[in-house]
This record gives structure tokens, C-alpha cells and sequence, in this order.
């Protein structure tokens, strides 16, 4: 339309220039716009306009305290229809908007109930099964690390048709969720790592083979990255050539 505008009075020989040039400015040209809308953007400004009103929901659940269970209060969730609001936007910007800045555009919101209640909860009474280990004979940095894992599980409600990820549970391994500085293993070599978990991407020796490439030779890469291994492992082993290893079937 901007490309059509620009050329009016441009376009044939040097008479039907003149004569467009003067009913332009006799009368002018009505050029009719059309709006559309770009899903990208929406989506984008939803998310950022509307952060503050979205919250997952939050079940009840079980904690154990002493010899009793402790019941968790749960909480309902709300989010953004983003389909609904997308069309009202659409609608509203397309059909509806005489194009000031007092449009008001009302979103669809829906509310997630909780799983369980405190009724239901109230009705478990017994302890199914417990296991213990020691590790008093670790190093205090594993302790805390331990103790921190299960700090971070306790208190876990799993209901019917739930699967649980301990993983995912005690994840990420770093200083901010609570994690210290502890003996981890790298190719048989004792490092260090946040959590003291062993890090990812790397076997041990005994248990993998080199990967094989092109004429059967095997591959060696500069896996260990200096900066990577201060800021995220705070590996010691800094500057050496690591084989990448894949787990031997």
C-alpha cells in the first residue's frame, strides 16, 4: 500500500502524470488499510505483560514431623487462555479498535484446582516403609550435600497417575540451591563438583570405549573447558585433553 502511494502521479507518460498530480490535488485518494496481527508479538506480550497474574498450582500435601504427619496447605493455580486471548486481541484490534490508546480487552483466566484436600490427607495415619544408611564417616561438604538433597524431597506428594523424578527433585546442582564443593569422579580422575555428583558427559575408563569415527580411529576432543569447569564443576584439572567416551553395550 506504502509502494502505491509513493507512485501515484509517477506512473505513464508525461500527460497522464500531469493529470494524476492534479486530481491528487483536487480531490486526493482514499487508500483503505487493513490491520493484521502477528501471533509472535502476541504471545510475546502476554507473556510479559501478564507474568504477574499466572502461578502454577500448588498441591496439598504430607509432611512428617516427629512421629506424626503435617498437612500442607494446597493452593489453586491460575493461567492465561492464550488461544482465547489471542482471538480477543484479534477481535478487538482488527474490528473493533477506533484507534486510541483507551481500548480495554478483557482475557479469559483459568484456574487449576490442587490436587487432594485436607480431608483425604487426614485419613493417613500409617508409615509403609522407611530406610536408612549412614554416611557419618564422610567429609562434611558430603554431609551437607546429602542433608541438602533430602531437604529438598521431603515434604514430596505423590498422587495416583504421578511419576517422580528425584533428579529433577534435587536439581540444579549448584551453590545458590543450597549445594557445596565436594569429590566427584572424571574419567577415574577425583575432581570437584557442586553436589559432588558426577559430571555429565563423562565415564569412566573401565566402563566405556572410545568412540570409533571414519576409518575406525578413535576420536579425541578437547572436551575440558577451563572457564566452564571454574564457574560450573570447579574442577582443578584444568587445560587436559579428554577423551569422549560412550558406554560400552
Amino acid at each position: 500500500m506504502v509502494e502505491y502511494a509513493v507512485e501515484l502521479g509517477k506512473r505513464g507518460n508525461a500527460v497522464s502524470r500531469y493529470k494524476a498530480i492534479k486530481d491528487l490535488n483536487a480531490s486526493g485518494e482514499h487508500l483503505p488499510l487493513s490491520l493484521s496481527v502477528d501471533s509472535e508479538e502476541i504471545a510475546g506480550t502476554l507473556q510479559e505483560k501478564c507474568a504477574s497474574f499466572v502461578s502454577p498450582a500448588v498441591n496439598f500435601g504430607l509432611k512428617r514431623v516427629g512421629s506424626s504427619f503435617e498437612i500442607t496447605e494446597g493452593r489453586a493455580g491460575y493461567e492465561i487462555d492464550e488461544k482465547k486471548a489471542e482471538e480477543a486481541i484479534r477481535t478487538a484490534l482488527t474490528k473493533n479498535w477506533a484507534g486510541d490508546d483507551n481500548t480495554e480487552i478483557p482475557l479469559s483466566v483459568v484456574k487449576e484446582e490442587p490436587k487432594g484436600n485436607r480431608e483425604s490427607l487426614e485419613q493417613v495415619k500409617d508409615v509403609l516403609g522407611t530406610f536408612t544408611t549412614s554416611y557419618a564417616t564422610s567429609g562434611a561438604a558430603r554431609c551437607k550435600n546429602i542433608a541438602n538433597g533430602c531437604r529438598l524431597i521431603n515434604g514430596a506428594t505423590i498422587y495416583p497417575g504421578e511419576e517422580f523424578s528425584t533428579l529433577k527433585a534435587i536439581s540444579p546442582f549448584t551453590e545458590a540451591n543450597g549445594y557445596e564443593l565436594a569429590g566427584s569422579y572424571l574419567n577415574g580422575t577425583v575432581v570437584e563438583s557442586f553436589g559432588g555428583r558426577n559430571l555429565p558427559g563423562f565415564h569412566h575408563p573401565l566402563q566405556c570405549l572410545p568412540e570409533i569415527g571414519a576409518g575406525n580411529q578413535a576420536e579425541t576432543e578437547p572436551l575440558h573447558d577451563c572457564q566452564l569447569c571454574k564457574t560450573e564443576h570447579g574442577c582443578r584439572h584444568c587445560g587436559v585433553q579428554r577423551e569422549r567416551f560412550q558406554i560400552r553395550e
